[in-house]
Formats: C-alpha cells, structure tokens, sequence
C-alpha cells in the first residue's frame, strides 16, 4: 500500500487525499518517522479543515508512539483552535498525552467540557459486607482471548460475563454481556443491575494469572468501618505499560456491589454511549473522569493488598515470582510466552505454569513456579 500511495503522490504533490493515505500506511508498516514527514507535508498544503484535522491528529497519535507526548499536545491544541467540533482522534491522543505528561486533571476537565450531561457526585461509603467471602469475576468479549484464559482465572468460584461461551468450563458461573457495550466498555457492565453482583468482588482482566498464593480476600481493607467503596490499580504498578503516574487502571477493580453508589459507571455510559466514547479513549480514563476527585481517594490496591502482591510482568525481573497476581498489559501475554521457547531456556516458567493451570480441577493451586519444573 505504501509503494502505490508514495507513486500517486509522486504524480500529484498536490492530492493531500492521496499523502495522508501514504502518511497512514508508513505508519501500518512500521515507518513512523516517515509518516510523520508524510503527515508534516500534507499539512502544509492541506486547505481543508477535514484535512488539517485528519494531519494533527495522526501526527498526535505518532509522537506519543514515539514517546515524545508534548509534540503530540501542541498538534492536538492547534487541531483544536482549527476545528469547532471535536474530533474523536484529536480527543483520544490529547486525553493520552496530557496524562503522560503529569497533566491528568487537566485532562478529566477538558473531557467534561465537551460532553453534554455534568458530572455525578460519588460519596465513600464503608463496607457492610458481613462475610469475609468475594466473588471473582472476568469479562471476555470478541476474540482476543480464547477461552483457556478464563479457564485458568478459575479457583473453584468464577463468574464470567461474555458474548460467547464457547468453550468456557461448564463450572464458572456463565452470564451474557449485552450487545451494547463492545471492547473494554463491555468492563462497565460489572457494576451494573443487571450483573447480578452482590458483595465484596474482585473484577480481573483475562490478560493475568494468578499464582499459587493468590486469596482473593486479602483484596480488601480488614477492619471495622473499613472501605471497599472501590479500589484500582494506580498507572505506578504498570508503569511500563501506561508511562505516566497519578492514574488508574482497571486489571483489578475491587468494590462492594451491594451499594448502588456504583450503577452510574454503568448506566451514565450507556445512556451516553455515543457522547462519551467519542471523546473518551477508554475505560481507564472515564473512572478517572468520574473518581479522580473522591474525598476521601480511592483505594490502590496495591497498597492494599500484600506488598508486591502484584506485579507487571517483565522477564528480566523474577519478583513476579513472590507475587499473587501477575499482570500481562502488553505483549507478550501468556500464550505467546508458550512460543518463545529456545535450547537455552526452553518455555518460560510462568508460561508452564499457566498452561498447566488445565490439568488441576482447583485451578493449578498445587502447581509450582519454580525454573526446574519439568517440561513433562
């Protein structure tokens, strides 16, 4: 595609059409700093504001690939000088590199301008939960991830919410997602009525595994008055995967669902679907739009779990294997760790013990971590 765009614009110097085609397929292949000469060149001849838009906003996207979030910042606000509308990619790449850049507040208030309902109002309140017990839950929508990956969340208690079953171990507990709410918005639909949640719950994305010292109990504040209102992974725990600080996210969310105090993640999202996902990148960033400013803050789970009960994986750091839950935000994940094998070292350890999770009807807990596992 590059080669038969780079020849249309090597006819017509003039067809910004044809350079923002060229620009975006040098970004596909792997060219980033030649898109980004494509892009700067159709800006300067591009008159139309579509145009002009459509070059900012690619031209974001590509500093912030390439780590440099203030370029990206500065393209963004010409866009958005340039055009009355917000543009969704202009939005989403502002959003991202405002927060890269220490700027997340800044960044939660520019979001709220642009979308036509206010903000809810959410007041902490203490648990009530009068048992010590917590329901696990997963959420698995389209393709991404097969179904081992729920398989292998399970310790003898999991509920899944999915568009397809397919495959899913008949003993977790089964429930459809709605149509609706498609890719990681499909997340909000945990803390919604119709879940069915009541509780203390532990929501884990399908991209962790959880290691023979994992108790979903110790999730939670111990104590009288303590509170489950709801607590996040902060960005600091998977650093390496979101490069900024002062954030959350969502690979582990804990909350009481008894409370309705929560419905609104859900049904605010739904009623404005269309508003708040064209201007909002993803699900970690509208739960900051709505808790950012919490009195007292939300709980980060990795402060209140055990230390290093969680960690991000990185195969040059072995701590993960004192961890409870080990997180898999970028690739490789765990099946691909199962084809990166070689005479040295053969498969990653963790990767063994994960694929090995099938063969334990208690979800692996017996299994072991250790380098001298056999292959077997």
């Amino acid at each position: 595609a590059a080669a038969l765009w780079g020849r249309v614009v090597a006819d017509d110097a003039e067809d910004v059409s044809a350079a923002l085609n060229l620009a975006l397929a040098l970004a596909e292949c792997g060219e980033p700093r030649r898109a980004i000469a494509t892009y700067e060149a159709a800006l300067a001849r591009a008159s139309e504001r579509p145009h002009v838009v459509a070059c900012l906003g690619n031209l974001a996207a590509l500093h912030i690939k390439l780590g440099d979030p203030a370029k990206a910042c500065r393209s963004c606000e010409v866009a958005l000088e340039s055009d009355e509308r917000v543009d969704s990619l202009v939005a989403y790449n502002y959003n991202t590199a405002l927060r890269q850049l220490g700027r997340t507040e800044e960044a939660i208030q520019r979001s709220w301008t642009w979308l036509p309902f206010e903000k809810p109002r959410f007041v902490r309140q203490e648990d009530e939960a009068t048992t010590d017990d917590v329901t696990v839950c997963c959420v698995k929508w389209g393709t991404k991830y097969g179904p081992e990956y729920v398989n292998r969340l399970f310790r003898g208690a999991l509920v899944c919410f999915t568009d397809d079953a397919t495959g899913i171990d008949s003993r977790v507990d089964v429930r459809a997602l709605p149509p609706s709410l498609t890719g990681w918005w499909a997340k909000a639909f945990v803390f919604s009525a119709a879940a069915d949640l009541a509780g203390r719950v532990l929501y884990l994305d399908l991209d962790t595994v959880l290691t023979p010292a994992f108790d979903a109990r110790l999730f939670f504040s111990s104590g009288k008055g303590a509170s489950s209102f709801l607590s996040l992974l902060s960005t600091a725990t998977l650093f390496r995967n979101e490069r900024r600080l002062g954030g959350f996210n969502s690979s582990l969310v804990a909350w009481n669902a008894s409370s309705n105090e929560l419905r609104p993640v859900h049904d605010l999202l739904v009623q404005h679907f269309a508003a708040v996902t064209s201007v909002v990148y993803k699900f970690d960033h509208w739960l900051e739009m709505l808790f950012s400013d919490v009195d007292p803050k939300v709980d980060d789970l990795a402060v209140v779990a055990p230390p290093g009960a969680v960690r991000d994986y990185d195969e040059s750091d072995h701590a993960w294997r004192s961890a409870m839950v080990v997180c898999f935000p970028l690739k490789p994940k765990p099946h691909d760790l199962l084809l990166q094998t070689t005479p040295e070292k053969g498969v990653p350890p963790i990767a063994r013990y994960w694929a090995s999770l099938d063969d334990h009807e208690d979800g692996g807990r017996s299994s072991s971590l250790d380098d001298d596992d056999d292959d077997d």
